[in-house]
């Protein structure tokens, strides 16, 4: 078994939705949270394999509502209730549409995406890492439409998503955009009737594609360095990190939370507790010469979510965004003689 296999004692979250196929136009998605399975990986290639044996017709007048399972790659908190990207707090595998559908605007001689099932199984075969193919409904012996899963080497938070789904499109091509979005929903493999179905799976005993690797060789260039219009000297666009080298969001050894300020906010009033909190940590971090990301951010907000009991983590991105943004706007002068106040007033200090 694959060390990655071994992560989250060989489980991946599952998230599905039962929900009708249907030909009524502009039908809108369920957004209730979906349900949430946890799987080996040997387990879910097991299920699209037996799913995908499946007869179905398509949805047309005859047969209006054919019903399938969705799959959903976001993870959701316990405390939400509601599906989208918003909701979604990571994903351990991706799924990633290769549409070679007819275009009703498509001129003559179009090129045509460069993957046909064998060719993808050949080059995901040459990677060596852990696959699940299968064609959908419009997949026609000419014009393929595919769907590939790959299981993550590690669980992805959903501010990574972005940068990862755009690395995971470049290495592979030719990639549907409408996958960037974690919480869409993908359909089941079935035997539908009159397409031209297909369903390969590797040995499920190989690594799960490496995450990092891929981010690392994929993705675009870097931007180049913010310039400072005053002097016009090359500024980094980011803060360096002092010396210390462990975890910021770990709340027993992290330099830039105190103990006093959780205990400040499982007693302060409920409304603007979590945004003042995470307002400490951002200028902790700023006076400190600490580089903080959002990402690092909004975990430790969430630690503080399960630990004050609250369980709608919806706005927690929000406020680590605008507490990042607050930080930058406060003066760190040494002589300046009060501590700075927090937006709304309200007197506190980060001593």
């Amino acid at each position: 078994m694959a060390l990655a296999q071994t992560r989250w004692g060989g489980l991946l979250v599952i998230a599905t939705f039962f929900m009708p196929m249907t030909t009524q136009k502009r039908k809108r998605v369920p957004g209730t949270r979906p349900h949430r399975y946890d799987f080996s990986w040997e387990g879910f290639v097991n299920y699209l394999r037996e799913s995908a044996s499946v007869p179905t017709p398509k949805s047309h007048k005859e047969v209006p509502t054919v019903e399938v399972i969705a799959l959903g790659m976001a993870i959701y908190d316990d405390g939400d209730a509601k599906r989208g990207k918003d909701y979604a707090e990571g994903a351990d595998w991706i799924g990633l549409d290769i549409d070679d559908k007819p275009k009703k605007d498509e001129p003559e001689g179009a090129v045509l995406p460069k993957w046909k099932f064998d060719d993808l199984v050949e080059f995901l075969d040459d990677a060596g890492v852990a696959y699940a193919i299968y064609t959908t409904t419009s997949c026609t012996e000419e014009r393929h439409c595919l769907r590939v899963i790959l299981p993550f080497s590690r669980r992805v938070h959903d501010l990574e998503w972005p940068a990862v789904w755009t690395a995971f499109a470049a290495w592979i091509g030719q990639i549907d955009r409408q996958t960037s979005d974690i919480s869409r929903l993908l359909f089941e493999p079935r035997a539908w009737e009159g397409a031209y179905n297909r369903f390969h799976a590797s040995a499920t005993d190989l690594s799960f594609v490496d995450v990092d690797n891929i981010v690392e060789r994929f993705s675009p260039p870097a931007a180049p360095p913010v310039i400072d219009r005053q002097d016009h000297a090359p500024v980094e666009a980011h803060r360096v990190r002092s010396e210390f080298t462990g975890d910021l969001t770990d709340f027993d050894t992290s330099p830039i939370i105190r103990p006093e300020w959780v205990d400040d906010a499982r007693t302060a009033q409920q409304g603007g507790r979590m945004y003042r909190f995470l307002c400490r940590v951002a200028l902790s971090a700023r006076t400190q010469s600490i580089q903080l990301s959002e990402f690092e951010l909004v975990d430790i907000g969430r630690q503080l979510a399960h630990a004050i009991g609250r369980r709608d983590h919806s706005d927690i991105r929000r406020d680590a965004a605008r507490a990042l943004a607050w930080s930058e706007t406060v003066s760190l002068d040494i002589g300046q003689s009060s501590a700075p106040r927090l937006p709304p007033a309200w007197p506190w200090s980060i001593e």
